[in-house]
């Protein structure tokens, strides 16, 4: 027996607060502070070091998140830790379970699965990774949800991700520049062309890029180096890189340009919901419905390369997947053709082509700059409900 299974759990430290063991363990959704974030009240003191949750044992006294563990996930990550593990806290408390050690946990989180057929796997999932994460000796030993989980894959059919693949991509960002979102158009095309998630474009910033020489880099630099995850982490938890070649026009151009436009912060400062309600747009203006996510430029990129002849192991690697199953749900050629045939049947194939060729007219000098604004778009919208041959025009 280790000396953590010698006494009774507090409960859940995400339920955390000051009281004593017995109140903790039976705290609830219900109960206003039950759900407190390890950052304490960092978000409305006005950016002050955030206090640790601390909850208490009578055997062993006080016990803290480490601000070091803390800074590994975003708040947000950590909100929807707490959400995914609300309703295993409130089943725990309407049981009067209190969990000693990990094999009880272990067995709680399955028991907790098997009474509710309705939990999705990424519900269940996402418990299983809040448990883990406020209870960090936890990590490999929780073998029998593990396995659960393992057989749900196996078992369930792949859903894969809506690709959105290079061309269509292109078609998206001319209407995003001409409704005054320039960056946004910019960042749909860096990442169908590197294949980076959500997470690793969006936070982006000014210094995390090295620019070409011919760009104003360093002498023999040859590609743009995009540093990703250096402030809240990758998938394998370290720092990774992306290098995008001046070549692959015109993702390389459009890129260059915002970066050399931005002096510092965010290069693309926008949300994952924000992104998500403007695909959403986009398909209405489009009058088409597929589906397409934030992560659906990443499912393009991988899409668009095995399309091009590259290995699975090449896609893998250049996408940073960390395993086989994961880019399996990215690749969707089946998904691809539809989009396309439905693409041409909506008219929409030559508008993509001309829009393509005039690329430069709706991306002009100096709209990626602060002052530019909306007044970037005047002149040049592009709207699906105009005839084809009249949509795209000169400046």
């Amino acid at each position: 027996m280790t000396s953590h299974d010698s006494y009774t759990s507090p409960g859940p430290p995400w339920a955390a607060s000051r009281r004593s063991p017995s109140k903790t363990a039976r705290s609830s959704s219900a109960d206003g502070g039950a759900f407190a974030s390890p950052r304490g009240h960092a978000a409305s003191s006005g950016g002050q070091a955030a206090e640790p949750v601390i909850w208490d044992t009578a055997a062993t006294g006080p016990r803290r998140i480490d601000e070091h563990q803390a800074k590994k996930i975003t708040a947000e990550t950590t909100r929807r830790y707490q959400r995914a593990a609300a309703a295993f806290v409130q089943w725990l408390d309407e049981h009067d379970m209190k969990p000693n050690g990990a094999a009880e946990w272990d067995d709680l989180l399955v028991e907790h699965k098997v009474e509710h057929p309705e939990l999705s796997r990424a519900t269940f999932l996402g418990t299983l990774a809040a448990v883990e994460w406020f209870f960090p000796r936890f990590r490999h030993q929780l073998s029998w949800s593990h396995a659960v989980v393992q057989g749900w894959f196996q078992s369930g059919e792949t859903r894969h991700t809506v690709p959105l693949c290079f061309r269509q991509a292109a078609l998206l960002a001319v209407f995003l520049s001409s409704e005054g979102l320039p960056r946004l158009g910019a960042a749909l095309l860096t990442q169908v062309r590197l294949g980076l998630r959500p997470s690793e474009l969006l936070p982006l910033q000014r210094e995390d890029t090295v620019l070409p020489h011919r760009w104003g880099g360093p002498e023999g630099q040859q590609n743009f180096v995009i540093g990703l995850g250096r402030r809240t982490g990758t998938k394998v938890k370290r720092a990774q890189y992306s290098l995008l070649r001046p070549n692959d026009e015109p993702a390389a151009s459009l890129f260059g340009r915002v970066v050399l436009a931005t002096n510092s912060g965010h290069l693309f400062p926008f949300t994952q919901p924000f992104l998500a309600r403007w695909l959403k747009v986009l398909e209405d203006r489009l009058r088409i419905s597929v589906g397409w996510t934030p992560h659906s430029g990443r499912a393009g990129f991988a899409t668009d390369r095995i399309g091009e002849g590259w290995s699975f192991t090449q896609v893998k690697e250049a996408g940073r997947w960390i395993s086989d199953s994961s880019l399996r749900t990215y690749v969707d050629v089946i998904q691809a053709s539809r989009i396309d045939v439905q693409w041409k049947v909506s008219g929409l194939e030559q508008l993509q082509s001309r829009a393509l060729a005039q690329i430069d007219v709706y991306f002009p000098k100096s709209i990626f700059d602060a002052a530019a604004g909306l007044e970037a778009r005047r002149g040049r919208h592009l709207s699906p409900a105009r005839p084809v041959d009249q949509t795209v025009r000169a400046a």
